[in-house]
């Protein structure tokens, strides 16, 4: 973001570190409980409440949990009932369970065993349920937009017609082919309402074609204290489709800086372009 080389190692040592504070916590409370007795189930409980809590800390950083990993293995079949916390769940119950059978002896290891058949098996049992397989009598066709824009070219007011022009030459093709049209998280180079001829334009082509068309794009509007802006990042659908949503999970530093009046303009990465958005409203 523009920040000098050694501050921003120095910035990245500690967002790791802040985050590996999570872990360390997890280890604090299994020992300081002592949840050792019960640790086939205690150790994975905890690590997904570790996880569980990375996803609000600071609005949340759900990156890298360890239910991620195990997306091309039979575990994967968990996700349609828990999500990516029954999968770390599972994931971490097995680790515990096959230290279990590499430290017993003998007949001991049977137990350990069959309860890793045994997940494995309920994996597997899950795939059969009817409602976790796609429809393929009246599947939707879905044409996902990406203009691959340099993010030093994203603002720059001198680039904004060739990146309109990038997506909807690349759009053009699509209208009546798909039945849903996505462009990317602010695909649109300027505010909502600079964008509404466009947009209007973009609404009547799809609905000629018969196709939803949703993308993203910042919105702003005015706050309730005088001269105050207040600044969203949003998307909305048109052509099938109606309606506009302000971002509620803001990324910490990318979308908003936390304690702002204290570090902002400390470092350029404190000032990146459209890092002073406002959380919608949960009844949107």
């Amino acid at each position: 973001g523009g920040t000098d080389s050694w501050l921003s190692a120095l910035m990245t040592f500690g967002f790791v570190a802040l985050l590996g504070i999570f872990q360390g916590i997890q280890g604090y409370l299994y020992s300081a409980l002592r949840l050792q007795r019960w640790h086939l189930v205690s150790f994975p409980a905890l690590w997904v409440l570790m996880e569980w809590m990375r996803i609000w800390f600071l609005s949340g950083f759900p990156w890298l949990f360890a239910g991620y990993g195990f997306i091309d293995t039979p575990l994967k079949h968990f996700a349609p009932l828990t999500g990516v916390m029954g999968i770390s769940f599972a994931a971490v119950f097995l680790g515990n369970l096959l230290l279990e059978f590499i430290q017993r002896r003998g007949l001991l290891r049977i137990a350990p065993a069959v309860a890793m058949v045994l997940v494995f098996s309920v994996a597997q049992f899950l795939q059969k349920i009817p409602w976790t397989y796609p429809d393929l009598k009246d599947p939707l066709k879905v044409a996902l937009v990406q203009g691959n824009i340099a993010q030093e070219l994203k603002w720059a007011p001198e680039q904004r017609q060739n990146i309109i022009n990038t997506y909807t030459s690349l759009t053009t093709q699509l209208w009546g082919k798909a039945d849903l049209v996505v462009w990317p998280e602010a695909a649109f180079p300027v505010f909502y309402s600079d964008a509404l001829p466009l947009i209007s334009a973009l609404d009547a082509q799809a609905k000629q074609a018969g196709t939803a068309f949703v993308s993203g794009v910042p919105f702003w509007e005015p706050g309730a204290k005088e001269r105050e802006v207040i600044y969203h990042n949003s998307i909305f659908s048109a052509g099938q489709g109606s309606g506009i949503y302000h971002k509620q999970a803001l990324v910490p530093f990318g979308e908003y800086v936390p304690l702002e009046g204290l570090i902002r303009g400390l470092v350029p990465f404190f000032d990146l372009p459209l890092s002073s958005f406002t959380a919608g409203t949960a009844d949107q």
